[in-house]
Protein backbone atom coordinates (compact mmCIF):
# COMPACT_ATOMS: atom_id res chain seq x y z
CA UNK A 1 0.00 0.00 0.00
CA UNK A 2 1.44 3.05 -0.77
CA UNK A 3 2.23 6.07 1.37
CA UNK A 4 -1.14 8.10 -0.06
CA UNK A 5 -3.54 5.55 0.96
CA UNK A 6 -2.16 5.53 4.20
CA UNK A 7 -1.93 8.46 4.85
CA UNK A 8 -5.69 8.95 3.47
CA UNK A 9 -6.87 6.13 6.10
CA UNK A 10 -4.74 8.05 8.74
CA UNK A 11 -6.67 11.59 8.22
CA UNK A 12 -10.14 9.80 7.95
CA UNK A 13 -9.28 8.06 11.31
CA UNK A 14 -8.19 11.21 12.98
CA UNK A 15 -11.43 12.86 11.96
CA UNK A 16 -13.41 9.92 13.34
CA UNK A 17 -11.13 10.21 16.81
CA UNK A 18 -11.98 14.30 16.44
CA UNK A 19 -15.88 13.46 16.08
CA UNK A 20 -16.01 10.79 18.40
CA UNK A 21 -14.24 12.81 20.73
CA UNK A 22 -17.14 15.78 20.39
CA UNK A 23 -20.10 12.97 21.08
CA UNK A 24 -18.62 12.25 23.87
CA UNK A 25 -18.47 15.38 25.16
CA UNK A 26 -21.57 16.26 24.87
CA UNK A 27 -23.12 12.81 26.12
CA UNK A 28 -21.03 13.79 29.02
CA UNK A 29 -22.67 17.50 29.70
CA UNK A 30 -25.88 15.51 28.83
CA UNK A 31 -25.53 13.30 31.56
CA UNK A 32 -24.76 16.20 33.89
CA UNK A 33 -27.60 18.15 32.59
CA UNK A 34 -29.66 15.01 33.86
CA UNK A 35 -28.22 15.35 36.66
CA UNK A 36 -29.24 18.55 37.60
CA UNK A 37 -32.51 17.98 36.00
CA UNK A 38 -32.49 20.42 33.24
CA UNK A 39 -34.74 19.38 30.56
CA UNK A 40 -34.03 22.82 28.54
CA UNK A 41 -30.28 21.24 28.36
CA UNK A 42 -30.91 17.98 27.71
CA UNK A 43 -32.92 18.67 24.38
CA UNK A 44 -30.50 21.21 23.39
CA UNK A 45 -27.60 18.75 24.21
CA UNK A 46 -29.22 16.11 22.69
CA UNK A 47 -29.98 17.70 19.15
CA UNK A 48 -26.28 18.86 19.35
CA UNK A 49 -25.15 15.41 19.25
CA UNK A 50 -26.76 14.83 16.20
CA UNK A 51 -24.30 16.81 13.84
CA UNK A 52 -21.02 14.98 14.90
CA UNK A 53 -23.27 11.44 15.04
CA UNK A 54 -23.91 12.57 10.99
CA UNK A 55 -20.19 13.28 10.36
CA UNK A 56 -19.46 10.48 11.51
CA UNK A 57 -21.53 8.35 9.35
CA UNK A 58 -20.34 10.33 6.25
CA UNK A 59 -16.59 9.76 7.49
CA UNK A 60 -17.85 5.89 7.31
CA UNK A 61 -19.17 6.37 4.23
CA UNK A 62 -15.88 7.90 2.98
CA UNK A 63 -14.08 5.73 4.24
CA UNK A 64 -15.62 2.30 2.40
CA UNK A 65 -15.58 4.25 -0.59
CA UNK A 66 -12.24 5.03 -0.34
CA UNK A 67 -11.48 1.21 0.18
CA UNK A 68 -13.51 0.41 -3.01
CA UNK A 69 -10.41 2.20 -4.93
CA UNK A 70 -7.89 -0.11 -3.39
CA UNK A 71 -6.51 -3.67 -4.90
CA UNK A 72 -7.84 -6.16 -2.80
CA UNK A 73 -4.54 -7.00 -1.24
CA UNK A 74 -4.59 -3.27 -0.09
CA UNK A 75 -8.11 -3.82 1.07
CA UNK A 76 -7.41 -6.48 3.05
CA UNK A 77 -4.54 -4.75 4.63
CA UNK A 78 -6.48 -1.27 5.35
CA UNK A 79 -9.13 -3.88 7.12
CA UNK A 80 -6.65 -5.18 8.90
CA UNK A 81 -4.79 -1.69 10.01
CA UNK A 82 -8.43 -0.23 10.92
CA UNK A 83 -9.50 -2.96 13.07
CA UNK A 84 -6.28 -2.03 15.03
CA UNK A 85 -4.10 -4.82 13.84
CA UNK A 86 -0.13 -3.44 13.59
CA UNK A 87 1.42 -2.89 10.07
CA UNK A 88 4.91 -3.11 9.13
CA UNK A 89 5.90 0.53 8.67
CA UNK A 90 5.51 3.30 11.30
CA UNK A 91 2.68 4.44 8.93
CA UNK A 92 0.80 1.45 8.97
CA UNK A 93 1.35 1.27 12.39
CA UNK A 94 -0.10 4.99 13.20
CA UNK A 95 -2.76 4.13 11.10
CA UNK A 96 -3.41 0.80 13.28
CA UNK A 97 -2.87 2.73 16.54
CA UNK A 98 -5.66 5.60 15.53
CA UNK A 99 -7.91 2.89 14.77
CA UNK A 100 -7.39 0.91 17.96
CA UNK A 101 -7.82 4.76 19.90
CA UNK A 102 -11.04 4.94 17.88
CA UNK A 103 -12.47 1.77 18.83
CA UNK A 104 -12.15 1.93 22.77
CA UNK A 105 -13.46 5.79 22.25
CA UNK A 106 -16.19 4.45 21.08
CA UNK A 107 -16.88 1.72 23.54
CA UNK A 108 -16.81 4.37 26.25
CA UNK A 109 -19.12 6.26 23.98
CA UNK A 110 -21.73 3.16 23.60
CA UNK A 111 -21.51 2.18 27.93
CA UNK A 112 -22.42 5.86 28.38
CA UNK A 113 -24.92 5.85 25.66
CA UNK A 114 -26.69 2.83 27.02
CA UNK A 115 -26.73 4.67 30.36
CA UNK A 116 -28.31 7.52 28.59
CA UNK A 117 -30.92 6.35 27.34
CA UNK A 118 -32.08 4.40 29.42
CA UNK A 119 -32.47 7.40 31.94
CA UNK A 120 -34.45 9.27 29.09
CA UNK A 121 -36.34 6.59 28.15
CA UNK A 122 -36.87 3.62 30.72
CA UNK A 123 -38.45 0.70 29.50
CA UNK A 124 -38.77 2.18 26.10
CA UNK A 125 -35.01 2.16 25.87
CA UNK A 126 -33.68 1.07 22.59
CA UNK A 127 -31.41 -1.07 24.50
CA UNK A 128 -34.23 -2.89 25.85
CA UNK A 129 -34.92 -4.84 22.94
Amino acid sequence: MDEKMLLDLQVLERKKYNYLNDVMDISQQLAAAMDRNDQVSVRMLVAMRHDPLLQLEEIKHNLNRRLQEFSPADQELARQLLQGEGGASPREQAVADQAGTNRRLLERIIELDHRLNRRLTGDKSYYSK
